[in-house]
């Protein structure tokens, strides 16, 4: 089996040059595209110093030069080429291009080569050898790299007698170990053993105070797998907030607005002024800025600190249709709606279903009547008689199905997991109004509510929570079976925002999923002065009811309060034409502000695609009509 040297590492400071007199290959025929090259190719420092950006590496320099040998040196081997110059390849296949990838800090970002063309990039030279030495047959014979294969690299390059470990080769000979290395090796020897030095050291653990999480619904099955990502997302929904701090409303991927510390205004049209800017987010992260606290006599015994560290969430942001990211905080941050939406993260449930009981068929005449009857009599006289009463066949084993579920879903700019509380766009008026057998009637007016009712003139059932909107304790994700256009239904437990001094008839009852106040085991801020009660009624539900995912509080970010100046005091006009922003907190029905996305897209990247070509599309209109209203005729 032949060996070659090691050609997968990531040194991109040594030189390489040509040997003397190679002998050159040639690509009869290429399957490279040069629409697979990476778009990024211009350096840009985002606000932390740092850079993410692809460079063009050129055929002669060092880089591409260790690829031409290495490449060459495998194909030669496994080829048997004549001769005993040194190959090298005389270019790339037609559409290749090699890339230097630059990403961290901008002083000294990290290198990584890739040669772009095929369906896939390519990382090293032995992912790249096979492919190439298919592109030099005629295509009869399927190609043996690790895209085409589906296949580890590590069991394609043992194959191909490739090292992966670094070792002396004629093409890279052994180099002595510096003064330093050698030094420093000695100096490890002789020291103590680990085990030894941890024995003299005491050990010190900070213990982190148990965070006392919500039950767990009983319509959850706790035994399926569940994601990281979700598993950290719900946490920090339920996560308590302290005074003063905005909760960690959004989530990376998200579709959102940042505000802008500089409006940009447009004096030439009309003096337009551009305050949001949509921007997708890339990170979120944990911020913690120390406050001082006012000073206050303590006595010399007693240890006081004078500093408080105020925890906040910042996200790292990249503005649509610039090349600049940004580190935003909280209050710069609003959600944002599109078009949209995709299923993500399947898995495979298993239903057990009773067994189907079907009823003996009508005698066809007198004479299987009778035979009927006496079949049955001799079953139960042979059961009395055999054994104890009631003893009979076992019943058939359940029937157990597949069913495939999701544990998210992109829903425009929202991301969505199970287990998430979402506002319904049907009103709680529309929704058994007088009760039904499994469903309460909509919870009256409380007192207060009442009492401002009948100074005012009006009914007060009108104060009741038959005006506001619905919620839904996302439980089930699925898609619907046997329809041709694809369709998705999301199940869970439905609630409904009643006034705190409101009696409940109902009371008490046995509920396991909602506690004795009515809250929902999702334990998010209510909205005041409401809570949540539960309806009884666990429904499904097509996906296009869904208004969007609930923002506990979201009404007092800093970006709501001009709205909010502007319609308060409030009247019963004044609150209808805003119905929008009451809407977010459930006080209306999720319509008035709903995201409604109607297009499927299979991946979050391809909604991001579609939207970025509509949204153009909507630009270049604009530009357009804007143009035509600035005409003026001679």
């Amino acid at each position: 089996m032949p060996r070659h040297s090691d050609f997968g590492t990531r040194n991109h400071s040594a030189k390489h040059a040509l040997p003397d007199d190679p002998a050159y290959i040639d690509f009869p025929r290429s399957d490279g595209d040069s629409d697979a090259w990476p778009k990024n190719t211009t350096r840009v420092v985002d606000a932390e110093g740092c850079v993410n950006y692809m460079q063009p590496v050129g055929l002669d320099e060092s880089l591409s030069i260790k690829w031409r040998v290495g490449v060459a040196d495998i194909m030669a081997s496994e080829m048997k080429l004549p001769g005993k110059k040194p190959y090298v390849l005389r270019d790339w296949p037609t559409g290749y291009r090699m890339f230097d990838h630059h990403k961290g800090k901008a002083a000294n970002p990290r290198h990584d080569a890739y040669l772009f063309g095929s369906k896939s990039k390519f990382r090293s030279v032995p992912e790249f050898a096979p492919h190439a030495i298919w592109l030099m047959g005629d295509g009869s014979v399927p190609c043996n790299c690790k895209y085409c294969t589906k296949k580890p690299q590590r069991e394609i390059s043992s194959a191909m007698g490739l090292r992966t470990s670094s070792s002396p080769s004629p093409s890279r000979p052994v180099r002595p170990k510096p003064e330093k290395e050698k030094e420093l090796k000695k100096e490890v020897l002789t020291k103590p053993r680990l085990a030894d030095r941890l024995q003299s050291h005491k050990t010190y653990a900070a213990v982190q105070k148990v965070l006392n999480l919500p039950k767990v619904s009983p319509h959850i099955q706790t035994k399926n797998i569940m994601l990281v990502e979700r598993n950290n997302n719900l946490r920090d929904a339920c996560r308590p907030i302290s005074e003063g701090s905005i909760p960690r409303w959004f989530r990376e991927g998200e579709l959102v607005w940042c505000a802008l510390e500089t409006p940009i205004v447009k004096p030439e049209l009309g003096g337009d002024t551009i305050k949001l800017w949509p921007a997708i987010i890339d990170e979120v992260k944990l911020r913690i800025d120390p406050q001082s606290l006012p000073h206050e006599p303590v006595s010399a015994d007693e240890v006081s600190t004078p500093w408080v560290a105020r925890q906040s969430t910042a996200y790292k942001v990249q503005f649509l249709a610039i090349q600049r990211s940004y580190l935003l905080p909280d209050t710069m941050i609003a959600s944002q709606l599109s078009g949209f939406w995709c299923l993500t993260d399947d898995w495979e449930a298993k239903l057990a279903l009773p067994p189907a009981v079907r009823p003996p068929p009508p005698p066809s005449s007198l004479q299987s009547a009778i035979e009927l009857a006496g079949n049955n009599n001799a079953n139960i006289y042979s059961s009395i008689s055999s054994g104890p009463r009631g003893q009979g066949p076992p019943p058939p084993p359940p029937r157990i199905v597949n069913q495939t579920r999701f544990q998210g879903l992109w829903w425009g700019g929202e991301r969505i997991w199970a287990d998430d509380l979402v506002r319904l766009k049907v009103p709680r008026s529309c929704l058994a109004p007088q009760g039904a057998q499994h469903i309460f009637a909509p919870s009256g007016p409380g007192n207060k509510s009442r009492l401002l009712a009948e100074s005012r003139g009006k009914d007060p059932t009108l104060y009741g929570a038959g005006s506001r909107g619905v919620f839904m304790k996302i439980d089930t994700i699925f898609i619907v079976d046997g329809v041709g256009k694809r369709e998705c239904r999301v199940t869970g437990m439905l609630y409904e925002l009643a006034d705190i001094d409101w009696e409940d008839p109902n009371l008490p009852r046995n509920v396991e999923s909602i506690s004795s106040n009515g809250v929902p085991a999702t334990a998010v801020k209510l909205p005041n002065p409401s809570s949540f009660r539960g309806l009884l009624c666990t429904a499904a539900r097509p996906q296009c009811l869904i208004s969007g995912r609930y923002y506990p509080r979201i009404l007092q970010h800093p970006l709501m309060k001009p709205t909010l100046n502007e319609v308060i005091p409030l009247d019963r006009d004044s609150m209808i034409s805003v119905g929008h922003i009451w809407a977010l907190e459930g006080l209306f029905a999720g319509y008035k502000n709903a995201v409604d996305p109607t297009f499927y897209k299979a991946s979050r990247e391809k909604m991001v695609s579609a939207a970025s070509e509509e949204a153009m599309v909507a630009i270049q209109q604009h530009i357009d009509d804007r143009r035509q209203m600035m005409d003026v005729d001679d």
